[in-house]
């Protein structure tokens, strides 16, 4: 059974109380693995509100070719111009935003749940965004942190 996702703010963990409540039935701990925005080079886990608002949740872009298209199979075509792709830019604030308020919803439930008991003793953040078919995003945000150099935008380190 897949969570209701549908609105902004609103989280289900039903799925991983069951899970938790599982390990405890069986004297086991659990380690947890975070992908939240991105997972081998797409954005395929965060909630459907998020992705259809194209605006506010800008995607990764990358140069038009023909290189291979790793995805479901298939070859691209010949593009002018950036291509937007199912990947949440790393340089949008409202994609880290949206991300931090998941993360941090899930931590305090997880407090909530297993504070006493500490079923879970892990949680492994992925946060290595990479990108299928192009060595980095270039979406306008990503240009203009790397034209900033090694300081990035706002001080921030471009790399990071």
């Amino acid at each position: 059974m897949e969570p209701d996702r549908t609105q902004e703010g609103k989280f289900d963990f039903s799925i991983l109380d069951g899970v938790i409540q599982g390990a405890r039935a069986h004297n086991m701990r659990l380690m947890l693995l975070w992908f939240g925005s991105w997972k081998n080079g797409l954005s395929s886990y965060p909630p459907d509100w998020l992705k259809k608002d194209f605006d506010r949740f800008p995607r990764a872009q990358m140069i038009g070719d023909k290189t291979p298209w790793p995805v479901l199979g298939t070859t691209r075509e010949q593009v002018t111009g950036p291509l937007n792709v199912e990947l949440l830019s790393p340089f949008s604030d409202a994609n880290r935003d949206a991300d931090t308020r998941a993360f941090t919803a899930l931590m305090r439930h997880i407090k909530a749940v297993d504070g006493q008991q500490h079923t879970i003793i892990m949680i492994q953040v992925e946060n290595e965004v990479g990108m299928q078919g192009d060595t980095r995003d270039r979406s306008p945000q990503a240009v203009k942190a790397s034209r900033a150099g090694p300081q990035g935008v706002d001080g921030l380190s471009a790399a990071a």
